[in-house]
């Protein structure tokens, strides 16, 4: 399974995508990279993981973000 993550950054930065169980759990790591400033689309290995709700967590140090995401069969 394999998707894309749409984001708009306003500051550009080292980002890192962690994937987490709605527990607070950290799963895996999905993404590490330097990002310009402006709209992109992230792609993400989803491939192993149970179907269900999960929530993904964008960090670059000075600003976080955070969204839920379902995981279908």
């Amino acid at each position: 399974r394999k998707t894309l993550l749409p984001v708009s950054l306003k500051q550009q930065g080292s980002y890192t995508i962690t994937l987490y169980s709605l527990q607070g759990n950290k799963i895996k790591e999905l993404f590490t990279s330097e990002l310009s400033e402006g709209d992109h689309k992230i792609p993400l290995d989803l491939m192993g993981l149970s179907a269900g709700m999960y929530i993904v967590k964008m960090n670059n140090g000075s600003v976080s973000r955070e969204r839920a995401i379902m995981i279908g069969k």
